[in-house]
């Protein structure tokens, strides 16, 4: 299995215990997940893991969700549409996970959006993620614009290309009805589950900068809550 495919795994199997941090029982941890994915468990550690599996609704919801989170993934590119539509819904009605997921890919001197989940701003069109590959959209000079609402919230977010093999990427925040800016969130840049840096949208706004290529998780939070998280693989 890649890196790749195992830290989108692991970041699935996060969002799952950032929902289920009061339970007292018993659940397979990631690496159980990850191992049963990539085959490589003993074959008595496969049969306890799909026993609790079969047994336990919200595990089976958090495996769905390890393998939607993992669409971008070439190793699960045989997995038919509808199962991870099928899968990426689960999420949303079940887990309750909030997530944004986008693909780039630098180059010379351009981006290339590979995958996301959200809505590209092509001029003045928002454009379906959903939509994107039927269009044959996927090129662009200098940056690219996302936009994505949940529950009670709209992110924008702008990933741009700098110099080489460097990145910035912007997160504005709006209530979802009003399209008012909201000032009071925390948006939190983590990567291999490690927090790179951490910013108080005081102005509805946090910039990372100097981005360089990998697998980060994005986790906007209000003081009283998790709002929405970001998948975003900058790749070269």
């Amino acid at each position: 299995m890649s890196d790749k495919l195992e830290e989108v795994i692991r970041m699935a199997h996060k969002h799952w215990l950032n929902g289920h941090k009061h339970e007292d029982e018993s659940h397979p941890d990631e690496e159980m997940f990850v191992g049963f994915l990539a085959g490589e468990l003993s074959t008595q550690d496969q049969a306890s893991f799909k026993e609790h599996i079969g047994a336990c609704s919200r595990c089976s919801e958090h495996l769905s969700a390890a393998i939607a989170l993992s669409a971008v993934a070439p190793e699960l590119e045989e997995v038919p549409a509808e199962v991870l539509e099928r899968a990426r819904k689960q999420i949303y009605q079940h887990l309750g996970a909030s997530v944004l997921e986008i693909a780039v890919l630098l180059k010379d001197a351009a981006l290339e959006l590979l995958y996301t989940t959200g809505d590209l701003l092509f001029g003045q069109e928002l454009i379906p993620g959903a939509t994107l590959r039927s269009r044959n959209v996927g090129d662009f000079k200098e940056e690219v614009v996302l936009f994505k609402d949940f529950k009670d919230i709209r992110l924008e977010v702008k990933v741009e290309h700098k110099a080489g093999q460097i990145c910035t990427l912007s997160v504005l925040i709006r209530e979802k009805n009003t399209q008012k800016p909201i000032n009071d969130c925390r948006v939190t840049l983590i990567k291999d589950e490690l927090e790179m840096e951490s910013k108080l949208a005081d102005t509805a706004k946090a910039v990372f900068e100097n981005i360089p290529p990998g697998m980060y998780s994005v986790e906007i939070t209000s003081p009283k809550q998790q709002l929405a998280s970001i998948i975003a693989d900058i790749r070269v």
